[in-house]
């Protein structure tokens, strides 16, 4: 499209324009399928050199309004100075042929060329590249149910890790949310771990969703919240609510009677948002949540901070609620919170 240039290439998505508005004129159905289908007769058309006059003389109404369409299409092609990427081949063919030819010209990744790639694949000389076709040498299996297949996954991972202790394997299994209890149970009866902890077993099952549906994120992300609302003086209840009730964080299993008292001390007040005295004064039967909730409103953080400065503060935040303490994590739980401290450490 240089603009010293009299004429000036469309692109797809004003071919498309043209077209729709062309339906628009003459016709009540303007629907994308039609446009669609439209545009893939156009180039089928024009990359197998088949002559569009002679469509019209189908019996087929919709035929003789293709070459309606299309001639419609190259009028206004015409009246404004335009071409499409049909046009390429017919306009560059000419020279082509009288293009002294340097080199050597490959064709590759043409699985069927149409008629208008044969005809220049041929006037370059092109010679075909051919992708080298890989022997399959997998075995295809199949199997009754889900733990079967499981039960010989298993089965051929010990082996393969006996026979190689250096290989690292890694298995896809797309339904690994829905199947990760199974998955556990087999792999600690395959490998004979049932009783080792969850850090020392042999291999280690990835989480299989997505973060923000654990537990464990729902509530570090909640502490998170509640504490720059502690900081700032401007407690809302339903935050609030969540963490009291985390079994996440200091003294939930000790105070959860209390907690849960001071609960229903907090819906009582018929609102949204407390200060932090107020929930303070509400909370006095709970002594960590009281301490923890005055440590945090003693710290002050700046607004601005590097990501690095800002791992920092969270890690200050986590460390005040004691996050993950009062009780032992489950195998996906200590999982996520063991890397969550391991990527940390390298940050």
């Amino acid at each position: 499209n240089n603009p010293k240039r009299s004429i000036r290439l469309l692109s797809q998505m004003e071919l498309r324009f043209f077209f729709k508005e062309i339906i628009q004129q003459n016709s009540n159905n303007q629907s994308e399928v039609v446009i669609d289908e439209l545009i893939k007769c156009y180039h089928l058309c024009k990359t197998h050199f088949i002559d569009i006059s002679t469509m019209s003389s189908f019996s087929s109404s919709p035929g003789t309004l293709l070459v309606e369409w299309i001639y419609e299409l190259e009028k206004i092609k015409l009246a404004r100075g335009c071409i499409d990427s049909t046009d390429l081949f017919t306009i560059v063919n000419p020279t082509l042929d009288k293009h002294e030819k340097k080199g050597k010209y490959y064709a590759f990744g043409f699985k069927k060329p149409t008629p208008e790639q044969d005809k220049l694949f041929q006037i370059l000389g092109c010679e075909s590249i051919k992708p080298i076709s890989l022997v399959n040498t997998i075995q295809a299996l199949s199997f009754i149910d889900h733990e079967f297949e499981l039960q010989e996954i298993a089965l051929w991972a010990k082996e393969t890790s006996t026979q190689n202790p250096a290989y690292q394997i890694g298995i896809i299994i797309p339904n690994l949310g829905e199947l990760q209890n199974t998955i556990k149970n087999i792999f600690d009866q395959v490998f004979a771990s049932s009783l080792i902890e969850t850090h020392r077993k042999p291999y280690n099952i990835s989480l299989g969703i997505s973060l923000c549906q654990y537990p464990l994120i729902q509530h570090l992300l909640n502490i998170i919240t509640l504490s720059k609302q502690i900081i700032d003086d401007g407690i809302n209840h339903k935050t609030l609510i969540k963490v009291i009730t985390s079994p996440f964080i200091q003294g939930a299993h000790k105070e959860s009677n209390n907690r849960a008292l001071s609960v229903n001390r907090i819906l009582a007040l018929g609102r949204e948002k407390s200060s932090t005295n107020k929930i303070l004064s509400l909370i006095k039967d709970c002594p960590q949540l009281s301490q923890t909730i005055t440590e945090l409103r003693q710290l002050k953080f700046q607004t601005k901070l590097p990501l690095e400065d800002w791992l920092i503060v969270i890690n200050k935040l986590l460390t005040t609620w004691a996050f993950a303490t009062d009780r032992s994590l489950t195998s996906s739980e200590y999982q996520l919170f063991e890397k969550y401290q391991n990527e940390s450490l390298i940050l």
